[in-house]
């Protein structure tokens, strides 16, 4: 038993990361089945351990699933099929964990927009993208360049995400989830999948990243971006 969970432990971590950080490409079946594996066998062993191995381990087990659940969030559908670029982007107005409203309208004829969704705060992928934003912010700004991040998130989890990384640019609640489907990113499960949407002044999608590399997204948008100035 305990050969089982040693075997299957890394195994989900490795295929999770490398999906999570969009090196990879796997179908959710492939990591449901690793992860649901390692839980199920894992829970048969860690009843042999001692308390501190059992907690530890639960807390490992537990983290596998959360990366299972979010990462294939994009694997569900609302891939921005129906989208295209050169179309107009759709407009609409959302609030920050602060309840400050934003119109994407407000924009035109001054700034490119990188509108970029994400499944959802304080998940690994979603933290890196979003720090990556935040340590890029005084470039965005230099360039003329306005971001926002969008999930169904509601206002008290993005306050808990802004807090615990310190984000200074606008992450908005799409709770009712209308511009996610505005979008076609809201996928079967319930979530935004994570696609970028860079806009430019007048008011249309020039591109869309559907292949987001959380890694590098701060600096591709951007690059993109300010080229629209």
């Amino acid at each position: 038993m305990r050969l089982g969970v040693e075997r299957s432990f890394p195994r989900v971590i490795n295929l999770l990361e490398k999906t999570e950080n969009g090196n990879a490409k796997f179908r959710p079946h492939e990591k449901t089945r690793a992860a649901w594996n390692f839980l199920t066998v894992g829970t048969r062993y860690y009843g042999k351990q001692s308390e501190t191995e059992n907690s530890m381990k639960i807390g490992k087990s537990l983290l596998a699933l959360s990366f299972a659940s979010t990462i294939s969030f994009a694997a569900c559908g609302g891939g921005a099929e129906n989208m295209e670029e050169g179309m107009d982007a759709p407009d609409f107005t959302l609030e920050d964990h602060q309840g400050n409203s934003y119109t994407l309208s407000d924009y035109e004829g001054k700034s490119p927009v990188v509108l970029y969704f994400y499944p959802k705060a304080n998940t690994p992928g979603c933290t890196t993208q979003a720090c990556g934003i935040r340590d890029k912010r005084d470039e965005y700004e230099k360039s003329g360049v306005k971001v926002f991040g969008v999930s169904v998130d509601d206002k008290e989890a993005i306050a808990e995400f802004v807090k615990e990384h310190n984000l200074n640019f606008p992450l908005l609640s799409d709770a009712d989830k209308k511009v996610s489907e505005k979008y076609d990113v809201l996928n079967s499960v319930g979530m935004s999948s994570r696609v970028t949407f860079v806009i430019d002044k007048d008011g249309k999608i020039h591109k869309i990243i559907r292949d987001v590399n959380v890694g590098t997204h701060a600096d591709d948008a951007l690059e993109i971006a300010k080229g629209l100035v």
